[in-house]
């Protein structure tokens, strides 16, 4: 039982961030009291705990960004460093004391199958779930009837009637919004002024769908700050440098909601499971029983030895109180059949099939065809400058910088820039040809050129920069080809166009000086050249 004191810490906590933040530091430097340990690392607060660390954890790698450009001494750096990697190390430990936390026995309510009928249905799993959609199918169900879904969980269970339906008007004007109008509403909570609304059931899992969008956009105006710092004389940085601190305070905020949104999504589901649980739960049961009963029947040799190994196991597991919930999977092992196959063509999930799948130019590509490799680098930390580089079989090459929410848009940018040079350099040649490692960023820009699913496109590029090289490449569409190439296994260009990419980045980002990544730039050109045109065998 919790003593008094901590629980009335513990709400203290809870409703002071200040308070909570410096709890968790203290605690991460190993200066916490005894009191503050034991209210950290009840379950009540252990995702708080952890959005603590994590605005923390982004405000000190702010400051050591800051540091870095504003010429800081380096034991002052040093210092610094230590200082984030504990905040770290701190945040991963309370992240997985979190995850422990939701797993707790009784934590989630869910009634299961037997043991034996788990480990079952994992050695013949095609063949269960064929008998579970007939025993549904009697009853008259589908079998997503009986599961919680994945998303849109709220308007799930407000169609079976087990949350209020009634919205108040300020939630339903958030729902209202736009995927654009939603973002800019969450970079204002982070910026201007917390919108409790957010927390609705309602609009929790909107916001956490939508949360790594705004920091992507937090990211955006770090880089911005970086930039504009980077252009500036070493001594005459200050503004700008204040620009860069309020860019990470953002960043911080957007950060901390959006843990907040996930694991209230998280706490969302887990709440509707266990309201729609008394229903669902014992149909699953029943069905689930029925398919047993039938596999059991079908093979009841195998089902006798399935019994007899599970009852063993169940002697000597630490876990058989629980009911072994990790623990089929590794009993089946022994009895998977090759010959358990899906029953029907809407059981197999098709890879998607790419017309490059392979890694090399095709044989089809007439030998008179330019083309490069494209590849990018993306910075680890909060900004979104990115770096691109890309290498022509005739020796050529290019490199620069620009603005990414992901690694794949990066990619997609080093391949816009490639065909764009591509074009410029080659304007009487029907076609070029762009190859690059990262599928989603071929299929971005297949898709743009062809004015095709927009949606995958919107998914993949977020900023402005982006979009505008790939409207640069519309007019082109006929006269550029992008096939998807697996990196970094020796090809020659491939290899040189991440070098250029990761130079472009650590000169934007201010890591290299100018001068030593355009010479570094010029010796990775001057070998392609030296080596002749590059061929890649499949």
């Amino acid at each position: 039982m919790t003593p008094p004191e901590t629980t009335a810490l513990i709400a203290h906590l809870a409703s002071d961030f200040d308070a909570l933040q410096k709890a968790a530091l203290a605690h991460a430097y190993g200066t916490a009291s005894p009191s503050t340990i034991a209210a950290l690392t009840s379950p009540q607060l252990a995702d708080a705990h952890v959005g603590a660390l994590l605005h923390a954890e982004t405000l000190a790698r702010g400051g050591l960004h800051r540091a870095r450009l504003s010429a800081m001494p380096t034991r002052e750096r040093r210092v610094m460093t230590v200082r984030l990697q504990r905040i770290a190390q701190a945040r991963k430990r309370a992240a997985a004391a979190a995850k422990h936390a939701r797993l707790e026995p009784g934590s989630s309510p869910r009634p299961r199958l037997p043991l034996a009928a788990r480990v079952l249905a994992k050695a013949r799993p095609y063949a269960f779930h064929a008998a579970y959609e007939a025993a549904c199918a009697e009853r008259e169900l589908a079998p997503t009837e009986l599961d919680v879904p994945a998303s849109n969980v709220w308007n799930w269970a407000r169609a079976r009637g087990l949350v209020t339906s009634e919205l108040p008007p300020d939630i339903q004007r958030l729902l209202a919004c736009s995927d654009e109008e939603f973002v800019q509403a969450l970079l204002h909570d982070a910026r201007e002024e917390e919108n409790p609304h957010l927390t609705h059931d309602a609009v929790v899992e909107h916001w956490a769908a939508h949360a790594r969008t705004a920091q992507a956009w937090g990211r955006y105006a770090i880089a911005l700050a970086e930039r504009a710092i980077l252009q500036r004389p070493a001594n005459a940085r200050a503004a700008e440098l204040d620009a860069l601190d309020a860019a990470y305070q953002d960043a911080a905020v957007l950060a901390l909601r959006a843990h907040e949104a996930t694991w209230r999504h998280a706490g969302l589901r887990r709440r509707i499971s266990r309201l729609a649980h008394p229903v669902i739960g014992q149909l699953r049961l029943k069905c689930g029983s029925e398919a047993t009963r039938r596999l059991a029947a079908a093979e009841p040799e195998l089902w006798e030895e399935i019994t007899a190994a599970a009852a063993a196991h169940e002697l000597s597991c630490r876990n058989s109180s629980e009911g072994c919930p990790a623990c089929a999977p590794g009993l089946a092992a022994p009895y998977l059949a090759r010959d358990d196959e899906p029953r029907s063509p809407a059981a197999i999930t098709a890879p998607i099939a790419l017309d490059a799948a392979r890694y090399a130019l095709l044989d089809d590509v007439p030998a008179n065809i330019p083309w490069a490799v494209a590849d990018a680098a993306v910075n680890t930390e909060e900004s979104a400058l990115c770096g691109y580089g890309w290498a022509a079989a005739d020796g050529t090459a290019g490199w620069g910088d620009s603005l990414a929410s992901t690694s794949g848009e990066a990619e997609v940018i080093a391949v816009c820039q490639a065909l764009l040079a591509l074009v410029d350099r080659h304007p009487s040649l029907q076609r070029v040809l762009v190859l690059c490692d990262s599928i989603q960023a071929v299929e971005a820009v297949r898709h743009a050129v062809n004015g095709s699913e927009p949606s995958i496109i919107q998914r993949t590029v977020l900023f402005p920069d982006g979009r505008a090289l790939l409207d640069q490449l519309a007019p082109h569409r006929d006269r550029i080809e992008v096939r998807w190439l697996k990196g970094h296994i020796g090809h020659d260009l491939n290899e040189a166009a991440d070098a250029l990419a990761r130079l472009a980045l650590h000169r934007a980002s201010g890591r290299t000086p100018e001068s030593v990544a355009r010479k570094s730039a010029e010796q990775i050109t001057n070998s392609l050249r030296a080596g002749g045109p590059s061929g890649l065998v499949a």
